[in-house]
């Protein structure tokens, strides 16, 4: 791991900006609606158009990238992001606020991409697995880490829209000024949608399921946090806590995955998220129970998108890893969408705990529909099983890190370009291997 940290440091500093700046921005603005009065609906309204964006930068953001290059593409997305930041400050109209969100989101997954397409370019096949983890441990410590910054200033204030700026800013430095040619990005591939139902029905439902809960807790924390009294302070802590629980659980469970049939873990994982749920509706203002229980939930919750893809990946051919990864983001994507206007009917109808009502409910239907198809269908032998691998639910090119799809990877080599990289469009890299 240690020789890989160079290969891809630039590239991962740079990121961590970007997924910090991100994360206090999006928990800035559910605090902002709060403490504004809008009702829970209207805040996973304004919130849920940034998932909108972010599908609509998955599916084109590339052709952006073939027209301008990957560090001029860079620039310009992280500029995006960063006025969009500054305009929130300027306004409190609620339809601009969720114009911005869907800027923010094209924005966000255009930088995804970028970076993710450079560390497959560097990665080579020896090491994807490990640029994987290392990209995945950097992001979520950055997503985590970035709720702190809520600390620093008032959130009704100006300062905090102006950090993020900031972040987003100095995320540009290590990018634009590396010398390492960028690869191509192709457009997305994709498998249609009875395809992937034929793979994997439980595959697919994990991740549109994954979409619906984690969308709607990342935008809807803050007005829980409030709601049941908590300081506004510690809406990082809460935050933050769900975040590094199932950061450090990924491992555990990823091991116990690949050595038990995988829908029993699937099955345990939807059971603690549903306990977990329905213990967080139930307890009302306890705050301390409240940040107890909301370790138990985040110890399962940001696992279920990789379980999914993993589940699907046992059934899908070779060739067709990083096709399904794609499509199942997509379904990833469509139930972000609808997850914070979904929950926030549930906080409408119950008060501020219903957030944990509608989670509940979701993995409940998930845990049934587990055990339905363990009816239907035989499992894999545990030698069949395609190896767990962790990842993210961020843009397409992140399914080429998956160290299971390298068999029709592309290797780059690289060389050092002229200090003008940035003003000329970086040269084909040269394919050895396919």
């Amino acid at each position: 791991m240690i020789k890989v940290v160079p290969a891809v440091a630039a590239l991962l500093v740079g990121f961590a900006a970007v997924a910090a700046g991100n994360a206090l921005l999006h928990s800035l603005l559910g605090l902002r609606l709060g403490l504004a009065g809008l009702t829970p609906l209207a805040t996973g309204a304004v919130l849920s158009s940034y998932f909108f964006g972010f599908i609509l930068g998955t599916l084109g953001g590339h052709r952006v990238v073939e027209r301008a290059g990957h560090i001029r593409s860079f620039a310009a997305f992280a500029a995006l992001c960063s006025v969009s930041a500054l305009l929130h400050a300027l306004t409190d109209e609620v339809l601009v606020w969720a114009l911005l969100r869907a800027l923010t989101g094209y924005s966000a997954a255009g930088m995804f991409m970028v970076t993710e397409s450079w560390l497959n370019a560097r990665a080579g096949n020896a090491m994807r697995g490990r640029v994987l983890s290392l990209y995945m441990v950097t992001v979520n410590f950055a997503v985590g880490g970035g709720q702190f910054f809520l600390k620093l200033a008032d959130p009704a204030g100006f300062e905090l829209f102006v950090l993020v700026s900031v972040l987003l800013t100095l995320s540009l430095v290590p990018i634009v000024l590396t010398r390492t040619a960028a690869p191509a990005i192709e457009g997305p591939t994709r498998v249609g949608f009875r395809r992937l139902v034929r793979i994997s029905p439980l595959g697919l439902a994990l991740c549109f399921g994954a979409g619906l809960v984690n969308s709607a807790f990342y935008s809807l924390a803050p007005v829980y946090v409030m709601g049941i009294g908590l300081a506004t302070e510690r809406i990082a802590d809460f935050v933050a806590l769900a975040v590094f629980s199932g950061l450090a659980l990924q491992w555990p469970i990823g091991w116990l995955s690949d050595r038990v049939e995988r829908r029993l873990v699937v099955l345990g994982t939807c059971l603690v998220m549903g306990f977990s749920g329905v213990a967080l509706w139930l307890v009302g203002a306890n705050q301390s129970a409240a940040m107890g229980l909301i370790v138990l939930y985040g110890s399962c919750a940001f696992t279920l998108y990789a379980q999914g893809l993993s589940q699907a990946n046992d059934h899908a051919e070779d060739s067709e890893l990083v096709a399904v990864s794609s499509g199942l983001l997509l379904f990833y994507g469509i139930g972000a969408v609808i997850g914070p206007l979904a929950a926030s009917g549930f906080m409408t109808a119950l008060g501020p705990n219903g957030l944990f009502a509608y989670i509940a409910a979701v993995t409940g239907a998930l845990a049934l529909f587990t055990l339905y198809r363990r009816g239907v269908r035989v499992g894999l032998p545990l030698a069949d099983q395609a190896p767990y691998v962790a990842t993210l639910s961020t843009t397409p090119l992140v399914g080429e890190l998956d160290p299971r799809a390298d068999g029709d990877q592309i290797e780059f080599t690289f060389e050092e370009q002229p200090p003008a990289s940035d003003l000329h469009p970086a040269p084909a890299p040269a394919q050895i291997g396919s």
